[in-house]
């Protein structure tokens, strides 16, 4: 995908523990090109699709019948989702498949020779964006990667869009009024990184570019 959407689950966000701390599914969504979205703390309903995408897998799949072995899910969860993909009319769209709403588009896949360049071992940091959505506190602050940031009580209760630059290592703070209006830059602070971050590989360029169209700055 141009833009991969998290919530908050220690084993994306890097734990709960340590300070600017860039998780391996973080690293390697910045490797192949993608950006990764954090929603807001405490709102899975901003994940509404995607649950109920896995409430779906679990009543239609996982529950209804015994798997022997991973081979056996491997062999079968290819048929879930085709007819998923084929038959299936979520009601977000309305009447149509998600087969039909994606006729035309040609979806970036890693090839053979680009799964190849992803190191075996730990993942290095990779210059990109991280987003982070996150609701201003009464204090006026807001809490990413086990920090909290002053963002001003001029815009308590509102949601700021973050954003961290791996190769720049500097935080920017945006909001908009609506979903019509521009993007507003807030501030922007150093945000020093225990380690620098290596160029995106020209091969995964396309994708990059094409994520920028979508997001603030």
């Amino acid at each position: 995908p141009f833009i991969q959407q998290f919530d908050n689950e220690g084993a994306f966000c890097g734990g709960h523990t340590h300070r600017r701390v860039i998780g391996q599914v973080v690293r390697l969504c910045l490797f192949c090109g993608v950006e990764p979205l954090f929603i807001p703390e405490y709102e899975p309903q901003r994940n509404q699709l995607i649950e109920t995408f896995h409430s779906l897998w679990l009543r239609g799949f996982w529950s209804r019948r015994v798997f022997r072995t991973l081979s056996h899910v491997q062999r079968e969860a290819p048929l879930f989702v085709q007819n998923y993909q084929r038959d299936y009319r979520p009601p977000a769209l309305d009447g149509h498949s998600p087969a039909q709403l994606r006729a035309g588009f040609k979806a970036l896949r890693l090839t053979l020779a680009l799964r190849q360049l992803i190191p075996a071992e730990r993942l290095p940091l990779t210059a990109g964006q991280i987003h982070v959505i996150r609701k201003v506190d009464h204090q006026g602050t807001v809490s990413l990667l086990n920090e909290s940031w002053s963002v001003g009580k001029k815009w308590l209760g509102e949601y700021i869009w973050s954003v961290i630059d791996t190769a720049a290592q500097t935080l920017t703070f945006w909001h908009r009024a609506d979903a019509q209006s521009a993007w507003h830059r807030l501030k922007a602070r150093p945000f020093r990184l225990p380690e620098s971050a290596q160029p995106l590989w020209p091969s995964f360029y396309r994708n990059r570019a094409r994520c920028r169209e979508r997001l603030p700055g």
